[in-house]
């Protein structure tokens, strides 16, 4: 008669016959209080990932400290004194300078002659792109060549060389020259 319902008490009844301290019965009181103290933890968790993930402001930084002076530094009798460029004539200057202003024209149509055969390029029409380029390119290559023949026939010395001499005094006009030969090293690899 294990399994049977006799009156003789078995502990496991129901709580009206005195037996009811089991697992099974009376616990709806702990249940509450079990998901009151889960939800609770759960907050103190979610809280506590805010806090720690959220992003802090910053203070505003410190302005950098202000740098030392520096004093001058007074050359010294002993160390070698700075090399003299040679001289050259202001007249060799002006021409120079008057030169690099005929160039900008044909750096101009190079350069739209150079959009040109791109734009052929892109439509596929090769023999317009290759025509165009080699074009833009001799304009280009005409500039470069007549740059190099007049800071060839500048002084040079042992210290300095004639392109030395040409960014000194012509300094502008040696970087406008650069940057209108540019597009050159671009061309020669698009043409065949």
């Amino acid at each position: 008669m294990a399994y049977g319902s006799s009156s003789r008490g078995s502990s496991r009844g129901s709580p009206a016959r005195g037996g009811g301290g089991g697992s099974r019965g009376g616990g709806g009181a702990n249940n509450m209080m079990g998901y009151a103290v889960a939800v609770v933890l759960l907050a103190v968790v979610v809280v506590a990932v805010v806090v720690m993930s959220g992003k802090k402001k910053d203070a505003p930084k410190p302005p950098p400290p202000a740098p030392a002076p520096v004093a001058p530094v007074a050359p010294t009798s002993g160390g070698p004194a700075p090399k003299p460029y040679p001289p050259v004539p202001e007249s060799t200057v002006s021409k120079g300078r008057d030169l690099v202003r005929t160039f900008q024209s044909d750096a101009d149509k190079a350069s739209r002659l150079y959009a040109e055969s791109l734009k052929a390029k892109g439509a596929g029409d090769d023999t317009t792109w290759q025509s165009k380029l080699k074009e833009a390119r001799a304009l280009l290559e005409n500039i470069k060549d007549q740059w190099n023949e007049f800071v060839g026939g500048l002084p040079s010395n042992r210290d300095w060389d004639s392109e030395d001499v040409a960014k000194h005094y012509l300094g502008r006009e040696s970087g406008q020259v650069q940057t209108m030969l540019k597009p050159l090293a671009a061309m020669k690899t698009d043409e065949r």
